[in-house]
């Protein structure tokens, strides 16, 4: 197993839920909620079911991260990011959508997404880039430190495939 690193937020945040599909949004945040008792910390999630309520939010509060979909109705998530990047650029958002071609990736982060998950989600990997994002939100809102965050998943990396070849009972146990 994998140990996570210990994480102390400087701050309660406010994450928003983007997706058109109530089901995907509870997995994201029941995965939250599991989080947040696992490492103790305070977070509030909101959600939304399409990109113009999301902008709609984000006009209103105060919000630090949004996880967005990328295909919804009324309003796009491609272009629901670019009137949030538009309205901050503090806030951090990663767009999560099944879409395969590196083109349209491309498009997705060019748009003023920080970063891509690929749908369908699986914990352990959004665990892992959740503890990074905070960690990001941390250094970004640090008043003792002056660092400027940078978030290095953008570059290049779109997509977390592993393929594994298990031909004998030897690459099983290495497995």
């Amino acid at each position: 197993t994998c140990a996570l690193p210990i994480l102390k937020v400087k701050r309660m945040y406010n994450i928003l839920i983007v997706d058109d599909d109530p089901i995907i949004a509870e997995i994201i945040t029941n995965i939250l909620w599991v989080y947040i008792k696992k490492h103790n910390i305070k977070l509030t999630t909101l959600t939304a079911s399409n990109g113009q309520e999301a902008l709609d939010i984000c006009q209103s509060k105060d919000i630090d991260l949004v996880f967005m979909d990328i295909n919804m109705p009324v309003m796009h998530g491609i272009d629901a990011t670019r009137e949030i990047r538009k309205l901050s650029s503090e806030i951090m958002i990663i767009a999560l959508s099944s879409v395969k071609s590196e083109l349209n990736q491309r498009k997705i982060i060019d748009s003023g997404a920080d970063d891509y998950i690929k749908k369908p989600i699986t914990a352990v990997i959004f665990e892992s880039r959740l503890t990074s994002y905070i960690a990001l939100l941390n250094a970004k809102n640090s008043n003792s430190l002056n660092v400027i965050a940078k978030n290095l998943f953008s570059f290049n990396i779109y997509n977390h495939n592993m393929t594994f070849f298990i031909n004998s009972e030897d690459d099983l146990s290495n497995f």
